[in-house]
């Protein structure tokens, strides 16, 4: 059965545990959120988002379930590490200064040799001071965006951590080419195994578009 791109309005997403971005990302949809956010209704029981970017539509949801997935592992990565231990790394990317030689020291490492939360962290800093929140590699796959003239403020701990909470029931897979959410499955991964088959009240988010089975 084709994907059925949702045309009807929907009851407004409870604000109670909304959650705040705390990675930038180009191409993202925040200031699409309230019209996306108008579809998610109280019969949809798992938000499914395949490229996951700084998933900002699932901050904004807060849903009780969901999958979030992405080719980039570094991504992926980042929310495991921010899932299970937020207030190190929170602490630890506000120590480090944010200025062009040190921003310079930690785009050079290489990522490889580096631990799993310093490796999330290099990642975090990175994307929230290079240009316009730009994730781009070069031929042998290294990061390779200049630092940013405006790179604005971290979110707050208190934010950082509620992303934590809304993290805790995601389903989050990564390390292969995640493919699109498709009308059978979405592609296994590296290290997910859960997620095999579409759900009658998911509610898909790809590409800019917001669909279900």
């Amino acid at each position: 059965m084709p994907n059925r791109f949702i045309k009807w309005p929907a009851p407004t997403v409870s604000t109670s545990r909304r959650g705040k971005p705390f990675l930038r990302w180009a191409g993202s949809k925040r200031k699409q959120l309230s019209r996306l956010a108008s579809f998610w209704s109280p019969n949809h029981t798992r938000y499914v988002e395949p490229f996951a970017g700084s998933a900002c539509l699932f901050f904004e949801l807060a849903p009780g379930s969901a999958v979030l997935g992405d080719s980039n592992e570094e991504l992926i990565e980042v929310y495991r590490v921010v899932c299970n231990e937020p207030e190190r790394l929170y602490r630890r990317l506000c120590r480090v200064k944010r200025d062009l030689k040190t921003y310079r020291r930690w785009r050079q490492l290489n990522p490889k040799l580096l631990d799993r939360e310093t490796r999330a962290l290099r990642f975090l800093y990175l994307n929230r001071n290079c240009f316009n929140g730009i994730y781009r590699t070069n031929r042998l796959g290294d990061f390779n965006v200049p630092m940013g003239t405006r790179q604005g403020a971290y979110i707050s701990k208190d934010d950082f951590l509620n992303c934590s909470l809304l993290l805790q029931n995601v389903t989050l897979a990564g390390g292969q080419s995640f493919r699109a959410y498709s009308v059978n499955e979405i592609s296994r991964s590296d290290d997910n195994t859960a997620i095999r088959q579409r759900r009658v009240n998911d509610l898909g988010f790809s590409g800019g578009r917001l669909f279900q089975p």
